[in-house]
């Protein structure tokens, strides 16, 4: 970011870089894109941004899969998209990272959680979840 001091009402010289643009600068680095589950937030902006990111491998489950083709298909004039199907317990390795890939409930099916090792320690994305309740209790199933 390139800003000069200002006096009290000037606008930043320069500008700051959006997100586009510092993956644009560094898709050689990327490995992969995760997808937790098929909710139109998560699988909508994929046709505008696989190209930009250099058309990382996409990572997620069955019926995800199937949902990110099924939006695939009205951009029929990019690149084909390399999908690598995984199931919870599965574990990939992308770069030097290991991810290992566990089910989550959400109002979708299909949906997963990640954790990723590092060498500086673990990251677990749960990507989104429900908590099932009956009358203001866990269920046994979310107490496990």
């Amino acid at each position: 970011m390139n800003v000069e001091k200002r006096k009290e009402g000037e606008k930043e010289k320069g500008r700051r870089k959006e997100g586009r643009e510092r993956k644009e600068e560094r898709k050689e680095k990327i490995r992969a894109l995760i997808i937790t589950h098929g909710h139109l937030d998560h699988i909508g902006g994929i046709p505008y941004l696989m190209e930009r990111m250099g058309n990382p491998p996409i990572y997620t489950r069955e019926m995800t899969m199937v949902m990110i083709k099924k939006r695939q298909d009205e951009f029929p004039h990019q690149d084909p998209i390399d999908y690598n199907l995984v199931e919870p317990g599965d574990v990939r390795t992308l770069g030097s990272l290991k991810v290992r890939f566990f089910g989550v409930t959400h109002s979708i099916p299909d949906s997963m959680g990640v954790a990723i090792e590092t060498p500086y320690g673990n990251i677990v994305l749960s990507g989104d979840l429900k908590l099932n309740h009956e009358k203001g209790e866990a269920t046994d199933v979310e107490k496990t």
